[in-house]
């Protein structure tokens, strides 16, 4: 049964480029097929039809790699933590705070130059003086071969027990104190340490490994500081040496003296009965259409005939679309550009061995998008938005037997720079020149669906039926 199914679906994997024909040629489908000299009796079949889907979230709140960029901060209904694995060599120079009456150690954390030259954003702080708050733990002595096998150790084995001990546990120490925000993206945000982790620092004798996480609860937008990583202006240790009335800073090179790992956690308000995906995180929306429905609409328009193959290679989807309510809003996030909707098609086990996940290719209609743009963006002069999900469909219709729904995801991208740019990639425009489609950096966004789990949709669907044509 199934190699009879596959025969039939190759035959009809050569009906692909008949999408091109329809969305970006002047003509009808019907044309196009007689003049690939394909049998007229197979016909083009178009339906549109109004359903209500079913959403859920799925949010991945374990922490992620941020060794090169950081975010801190809270706006769009997320707040961003940024975390680091301090590792310091041996000691500080003994002589350069000998004799000093006390010592005050901070973290110098500086924005970063890359995301805030690309995009321009003032003021950058409301005030001169903000709230942050470290988490951090008790420094702990270590050897030089516990140091090795603590900076080998995975990224992935790090984030759990992040996120296990410090982000939902409760092993960090908190300390929270009002510093002076930086006035301009060269300047730094000087973090004083708390007490205990400050003398550690300053009077070491040792190798010391501990947790440092950075906050600001109070920001009204998210900032970018740059990673351990960053080669120009990494965080870094400095200290200030009272002798006396007098004080002298110091600062501790993180290439000569220190290792540290960078991530970065998220979470998210709670939205309630509200159905919100959100940008610049790790959260995916699972939309679930209603099988039965799509059914009894294409066998309204194409019956089957009886047929004990319970894979039906009768039909094929050549291109389906939803159409869907979206914020028009060009101010809607937080970087005030448009943000594409990826979709991607989830391949139920009944077609492959297991179930996967399978990016939707977008088929693009050149003469609309020079027009008005790509049809998948938020917060662009629209207030509906149109995506392709055929993959979804196609796989769908081909086992609705098996008494399944069509399921797919959706995560909003990577901020789009030229909307009416047809190219959906990077792409090179002379030998010497790269055209960039995407921002090179996430936008923080939330998208409000609905009020509910459920949602309104329109679904177009264009198939061919091979029932009763040639074999």
């Amino acid at each position: 049964m199934f190699k009879h199914f596959l025969r039939k679906f190759w035959w009809f994997s050569g009906l692909i480029p008949l999408v091109s024909c329809l969305f970006n040629e002047s003509g009808n489908a019907s044309e196009w097929i007689e003049k690939q000299k394909y049998p007229t009796t197979y016909k083009t079949e178009h339906a549109k039809i109004a359903l209500q889907a079913q959403g859920r979230v799925n949010f991945d709140s374990l922490p992620f790699q941020a060794s090169v960029i950081g975010a801190v901060g809270s706006d769009f209904g997320s707040t961003q933590q940024a975390w680091y694995m301090v590792i310091t060599n041996d000691t500080i120079s003994p002589n350069v705070l000998k004799g000093a009456d006390s010592v005050q150690s901070f973290l110098k954390l500086r924005l970063d130059s890359l995301f805030y030259k690309e995009n321009v954003i003032s003021p950058l702080f409301s005030e001169d003086s903000i709230t942050v708050e470290l988490s951090w733990s008790n420094p702990q002595e270590i050897s030089k071969s516990q140091r090795d096998s603590v900076r080998n150790i995975n990224d992935s084995i790090w984030f759990n027990y992040l996120f296990t001990d410090f982000v939902r546990g409760s092993k960090a120490q908190k300390f929270t104190q009002k510093v002076l925000a930086p006035a301009k993206v060269q300047d730094s945000l000087m973090i004083p340490l708390p007490t205990e982790l400050s003398a550690a620092l300053a009077t070491q004798k040792s190798r010391l490994q501990f947790v440092l996480g950075v906050n600001i609860p109070e920001a009204e937008r998210i900032y970018r500081f740059s990673g351990p990583s960053n080669v120009k202006n990494p965080p870094c240790f400095s200290y200030k040496a009272f002798y006396g009335e007098d004080s002298v800073y110091y600062r501790r090179s993180l290439k000569d003296s220190v290792q540290m790992r960078g991530a970065q956690s998220s979470s998210l308000e709670n939205p309630g009965e509200n159905l919100v995906i959100h940008g610049g995180v790790r959260e995916t929306l699972w939309v679930e259409l209603p099988g039965s429905e799509i059914m009894r609409v294409l066998d309204s328009i194409s019956p089957r005939s009886e047929t004990s193959d319970s894979i039906d290679a009768h039909r094929f989807v050549l291109m389906a679309q939803l159409e869907l309510a979206a914020p028009s809003d060009p101010q809607g996030g937080e970087l005030s550009m448009p943000l594409p909707v990826l979709a991607a098609a989830q391949i139920p086990a009944t077609v492959l061995s297991d179930t996967m996940t399978l990016p939707e290719a977008m088929i693009l209609d050149s003469l609309n998008i020079k027009e008005s743009g790509h049809s998948n963006l938020l917060f662009y002069h629209r207030d509906t938005i149109n995506l392709q999900i055929t993959e979804t469909l196609r796989h769908f219709v081909q086992v609705a037997d098996f008494g399944i729904n069509p399921e797919f995801s959706l995560t909003l991208g990577r901020p789009m720079l030229s909307p009416k740019e047809v190219h959906n990639s990077d792409y090179r425009d002379s030998d010497t020149s790269w055209v960039r489609i995407y921002s090179n950096f996430p936008s923080y966004a939330s998208w409000e669906l609905g009020k509910s789990a459920n949602l309104d949709v329109n679904l177009h669907i264009w198939w061919v039926n091979r029932q009763g044509g040639d074999e």
